[in-house]
């Protein structure tokens, strides 16, 4: 069976990336499934040239090319990253760490219930990490812009890791905080309840609590996450 050159080989990653894939980690997964078409092909007809098995196997991907399939993968992505946040966040209702969890918990109750004009300050406390959240992607965006400039590879899972959710957290910020501050009155009227500021207490503590997951136990450990997920990025 006729298989393709390293040469080959390296104009499929060539050809990916001018179809608007550029994450090295889908273009791999995108040119081994391009590689399997076109060696099928060519067990079926011999002769039949290297491009035009690759534009035959182009067109069983539709109109939209690579699009869907980026989608997907990207989808796929996120839902892992979901369990991911999740699995980390369970462990902090567990010993030793659930004792922790519930000190912070007891200070953000004292702090709802003591303090002058409670609607503003639970709007402030739910602002400050949204703001590292959005400074951050921010800054990543720069590095990746940098890296891309510089020839280095670009990592799906790696972005994912780094910034995602972090616009649409914020833009559910912008949205909420005006309906809040609109009507503060209705607002400090549930916080001046001992159920109200407790429920309230507890919303903000599991929301600290992802934040400081995303801001900094996952980004700290996004090698060994990709790794785990992508053993060649440790040979690039």
């Amino acid at each position: 069976m006729q298989k393709l050159t390293t040469e080959q080989i390296d104009k499929l990653y060539t050809f990916t990336k001018k179809h608007y894939v550029e994450y090295y980690d889908l273009q791999t997964e995108l040119v081994d499934h391009l590689s399997n078409g076109i060696e099928a092909q060519w067990e079926e007809n011999g002769k039949l040239s290297f491009e035009d098995a690759l534009q035959l196997e182009f067109k069983k991907f539709g109109v939209f090319g690579f699009t869907d399939l980026v989608s997907e993968r990207q989808a796929k992505m996120n839902k892992r990253y979901n369990k991911l946040i999740l699995s980390i966040l369970k462990t902090y209702f567990t010993l030793p760490r659930v004792l922790l969890t519930i000190l912070l918990l007891l200070v953000t109750i004292l702090i709802v219930q003591q303090v002058p004009y409670k609607s503003y300050v639970v709007v402030g406390l739910f602002a400050f990490p949204l703001c590292i959240l959005f400074f951050k992607t921010i800054k990543y965006k720069i590095q990746q812009k940098k890296g891309k400039k510089n020839g280095e590879k670009l990592w799906m899972f790696e972005e994912v890791i780094s910034s995602y959710g972090q616009t649409f957290l914020l833009f559910q910020f912008v949205v909420q905080v005006p309906q809040f501050l609109s009507n503060p009155g209705v607002f400090n009227s549930i916080l001046n309840s001992f159920v109200g500021s407790v429920t309230v207490s507890i919303i903000l503590v599991v929301f600290f609590l992802m934040m400081y997951i995303m801001l900094y136990i996952i980004p700290s450990k996004a090698r060994e996450y990709i790794i785990k997920a992508h053993p060649e990025y440790n040979l690039v």
